[in-house]
């Protein structure tokens, strides 16, 4: 009983002891000047996040803020003795509610405080295929390519060649299940290295939201989808963050060096999906 005892008492004296020694380094990095220093500036630094915005089954995804790392800015700076705002470490803080959360709603367009908008396209042949990429090349910008299963398979193997274009899945004629959306998906990461989980819809289709958001695929259902007159539309609608679906026809792929021109002009810049719809800043 007496070694039950003094164990207890031997096991408490240790937790007090690094309890008091905790409380003396709390104490003591408050009272450092660089320390001080960096807590009367974080509130400079911090932006807070911008919330994403859900109406019903839709959202547009928020954008991450960021304040001061204090832990990793004070052992930056204590390295070298002084404080400096050069040193400096941020980490980001994530909106509340995020895309993964919500992955049962569709994505209709990018958050509008990034200056880039993104163009997307369906594709089935050879022949718009190569349209589409020739385009991109020559007017430098990126371009999303949401390929048909069949096309997907017989196009795969030179998918790797192609470096200034972003390959998806468009399921069967837009329709997507469970065995299309892993069988595509592994092929188009296997061949290109890059991540593929998004399904595109021309109308909201509750089918095919469930069984891409089941296999952990965002849906997109883009903001602009137009049919034809592309450049007459762009002209009058435009948008930073607005994901444009371009249905391929003689009268658009026409218009679209020139839709690209202008929206070049308005300070838009062209990106991928990944990006376009990074909810980091």
């Amino acid at each position: 009983m007496k070694n039950i005892i003094k164990f207890l008492g031997l096991l408490s004296l240790i937790c007090f002891s690094f309890f008091y020694t905790d409380k003396v380094m709390d104490v003591a990095l408050e009272q450092d000047k660089i320390m001080i220093s960096i807590n009367n500036v974080k509130d400079d630094y911090r932006e807070d996040a911008i919330e994403a915005i859900i109406d019903n089954d839709t959202i547009i995804p928020g954008i991450s803020g960021r304040e001061v790392d204090i832990e990793k800015s004070y052992s930056n700076m204590k390295s070298i003795g002084l404080f400096h705002e050069n040193y400096l470490v941020f980490k980001d803080v994530m909106p509340k509610t995020t895309l993964d959360d919500n992955m049962d709603k569709y994505i209709i367009k990018a958050n509008g405080s990034k200056q880039i908008i993104s163009l997307i396209f369906i594709v089935d042949n050879d022949s718009d295929f190569n349209m589409i990429c020739n385009i991109a090349k020559s007017k430098n910008v990126k371009v999303n390519l949401f390929l048909d299963y069949e096309y997907l398979n017989k196009k795969i193997n030179n998918l790797n060649k192609i470096t200034d274009i972003s390959i998806y899945s468009y399921g069967e004629d837009g329709k997507y299940t469970k065995d299309n959306i892993i069988y595509t998906n592994n092929l188009i990461e296997r061949i290109t290295k890059k991540k593929a989980n998004y399904c595109l819809v021309t109308n909201k289709n509750n089918s095919n939201l469930k069984v891409c958001s089941d296999n952990k695929n965002y849906t997109i259902y883009p903001n602009l989808i137009i049919k034809d007159n592309l450049l007459s539309i762009v002209k009058n609608g435009v948008s930073k963050g607005d994901l444009i679906l371009i249905d391929i026809n003689k009268n658009n792929i026409n218009q679209l060096p020139s839709a690209i021109e202008y929206i070049n002009a308005k300070g838009l810049e062209f990106e991928y999906l990944d990006e376009i719809l990074s909810e980091k800043k």
